[in-house]
């Protein structure tokens, strides 16, 4: 019989509530690692997407001519 059934309790043990814990982790990892490429992909579009400044003509400083 599984640990549950012989302890006869109406409350999950201590032992199966971190059993249940760790049975969350890995969807958690996983979804965080979805969450984070999708982030880093976005600004990277962003940043591919905003247009190049060109360089000031005639601002002054050492290279004005």
């Amino acid at each position: 019989m599984c640990p549950n059934c012989l302890g006869q309790n109406a409350s999950l043990s201590t032992t199966l509530q971190l059993v249940g814990l760790f049975l969350l982790v890995p969807p958690a990892v996983f979804l965080t690692v979805v969450l984070a490429i999708r982030r880093l992909s976005r600004q990277s579009v962003v940043a591919s997407a905003l247009p190049s400044v060109p360089p000031s003509g005639g601002g002054g400083g050492d290279q004005a001519g």
